[in-house]
C-alpha cells in the first residue's frame, strides 16, 4: 500500500478540519466547544466533545515538535503526514459519510520508512502468519493465551464475510499482520456500518519498530464507503495496550467472554438440531432476547440466512440445537488455546457460541440445552465453550454461575458509539 499523493488540506475531504485540529495540537491549544463542533461529528452527549479533544491533543506528546508536510485522501479518510523529530507520522481520520466533510474521529500512528504495508495473501502469507500468531501471545494479566486455529488459520474471516486483511514488512519477511471487517452495529435506533479491528499480531524482533501503528495506518485508511466509526476490544488486564490509548476514548461498557468446561457440565440430551424451516423461530428467539443490549442489530429471516450462508461447513443451520423455548448455534472447534501463567501452562479446544436465545422466563431451559449441547461439544473434543455477554445481559447470572473462566474486555471507538450508555452490551463472538 503506498501512500497517496500529498496535497494541500482545502484540495482533500476534511482536510481543513483535520488542518484545523493539527493546529491546534501544533500550538499546544485546546479548540473550544464551539470549534470542536463545526470540526467533528458530535452530539449532545459531552462524551462526544472529550473524545474529540482526545484525538488530536495527544499528537506532540507521541510525536514531538513536527511540521506538516501534507494531507492526503482515501475513500473514506483523510490524513495528515507530520515529520518530526520521531520521524514519520500519520494523522488519520474518518470523514463523516453523511456531508462527507466533518470528522468522526482521529488516530495519530508511525509511518515507519523501512516498513512496506500490503494486503494479505492467505495462500502466501499461511505460514508466516501463523508463526507471527503463535509467538506474540495476548498478555491477559499474568497470563499469555495464544489462540491456534491450526491449519484453516482464515475459517473466522471466512465467517465474517468481509474482512481485509494486512502484512506488514520488514526487508522483505511479514512481521506483522491486522484485520479488519465491517460490521453492522446498533446505537440507539440507527444501524451503522462500523469497521471492527482484530487480530492485530507483531513479532518480538520487530516491536518498538512503530509496526503496530503501521497495521493500524492500513486497516484503517482501506475503510469502505458508508463506514460511520471504528472500534476494537482489548482484554481489560492488558495494561501494555490499554496505556497507548487516551482513557476518552474508552466506552462505559464492558463486554465478558464466559468460558464453561464442557466436560464439567455436561448434561442430558435436551432438543434437536435446526434446520433452514426453523428460520422464523430463531430470529424470533435472537432478537426477543437481546433487544434490550446495545449494539445488538435484530435479525431477519434474510440477515440469518446470510449469516450462514458464509461458510455452511462451519457455521449453518445444523449448528443451532433448539428446544421448545431456547436455541443456541455453536461453532465447534474454532481453534486451541493455549495459556501460561508463569510455568504453568494449559491447552485445549474451543467451541464458540455465536447465537443464542430464548423465551421470557426460559433461562431454566435455556442453560439445560447449553448443557446438552455441552455433551456433545465434549464427545467432539470441544473442552470449552465461550459467550459473550456483560452485566444485565440476558441470563448473564445463569451464565455466571456456570464459568470457568470470565475475561472482561474494554471496548475502544468513538464518533456514534459514544452514544453508548452503561449497561449491557452486545458483542458478536463471530466478529471477535
Amino acid at each position: 500500500m503506498e501512500m497517496p499523493e500529498l496535497k494541500a488540506a482545502a484540495e482533500v475531504h476534511g482536510g481543513l478540519h483535520l488542518e484545523a485540529a493539527v493546529a491546534a495540537a501544533a500550538e499546544g491549544r485546546q479548540l473550544s466547544e464551539e470549534e470542536v463542533r463545526a470540526h467533528f461529528v458530535t452530539s449532545e452527549n459531552p462524551r462526544t466533545v472529550a473524545m474529540a479533544h482526545a484525538y488530536y491533543q495527544p499528537i506532540p506528546l507521541q510525536v514531538g515538535p513536527f511540521e506538516v508536510r501534507g494531507y492526503t485522501e482515501f475513500e473514506t479518510v483523510v490524513g495528515a503526514v507530520l515529520e518530526g523529530e520521531r520521524g514519520l507520522w500519520s494523522v488519520v481520520a474518518l470523514v463523516d459519510p453523511a456531508d462527507g466533510d466533518r470528522l468522526i474521529g482521529a488516530i495519530t500512528v508511525p509511518t515507519p520508512p523501512q516498513l512496506a504495508m500490503r494486503a494479505l495473501d492467505e495462500e502466501a502469507d499461511a505460514g508466516a502468519v501463523r508463526a507471527i500468531n503463535l509467538e506474540a501471545p495476548i498478555q491477559m494479566g499474568e497470563t499469555l493465551v495464544v489462540y491456534d486455529p491450526g491449519d484453516d488459520l482464515f475459517a473466522s474471516e471466512r465467517l465474517m464475510g468481509t474482512s481485509r486483511g494486512f502484512v506488514a514488512e520488514y526487508e522483505g519477511s511479514p512481521v506483522a499482520f491486522i484485520a479488519t471487517v465491517s460490521q453492522p452495529v446498533r446505537v440507539g435506533d440507527e444501524t451503522m456500518a462500523v469497521d471492527y479491528i482484530h487480530r492485530q499480531r507483531v513479532a518480538p524482533a520487530a516491536q518498538r519498530m512503530g509496526v503496530r501503528g503501521a497495521t493500524q495506518w492500513a486497516a484503517l485508511v482501506s475503510s469502505p464507503a458508508g463506514t460511520k466509526s471504528w472500534m476494537a476490544l482489548m482484554h481489560r488486564d492488558n495494561d501494555a495496550i490499554i496505556r497507548l490509548f487516551p482513557p476518552a476514548l474508552f466506552l462505559p461498557v464492558e463486554p465478558e467472554r464466559i468460558s464453561i468446561g464442557t466436560a464439567a457440565h455436561r448434561g442430558d440430551a435436551l432438543g434437536r438440531r435446526a434446520t433452514a424451516a426453523d428460520a422464523g423461530r430463531l430470529v424470533e428467539l435472537l432478537n426477543g432476547t437481546h433487544a434490550g443490549e446495545q449494539l445488538f442489530v435484530p435479525y431477519t429471516a434474510a440477515s440469518l440466512e446470510e449469516r450462514l450462508s458464509r461458510a455452511p461447513d462451519l457455521y449453518s443451520w445444523e449448528s443451532f440445537f433448539v428446544s421448545d423455548r431456547a436455541a443456541i448455534g455453536v461453532w465447534s472447534g474454532a481453534y486451541e488455546v493455549r495459556r501460561q501463567t508463569g510455568e504453568a501452562t494449559s491447552a485445549g479446544t474451543r467451541a464458540l457460541v455465536l447465537d443464542y436465545g430464548f423465551e421470557a422466563g426460559a433461562e431454566d431451559e435455556f442453560v439445560a440445552l447449553l448443557r446438552s449441547a455441552c455433551a456433545e461439544l465434549a464427545d467432539g473434543g470441544d473442552t470449552e465453550v465461550t459467550l459473550m455477554s456483560s452485566v444485565g445481559g440476558a441470563a448473564y447470572e445463569e451464565l455466571m454461575a456456570l464459568s470457568e473462566r470470565v475475561d472482561g474486555y474494554k471496548l475502544i471507538s468513538g464518533g456514534a458509539l459514544a452514544e453508548l450508555e452503561p449497561g449491557p452490551v452486545y458483542i458478536d463472538q463471530l466478529y471477535f
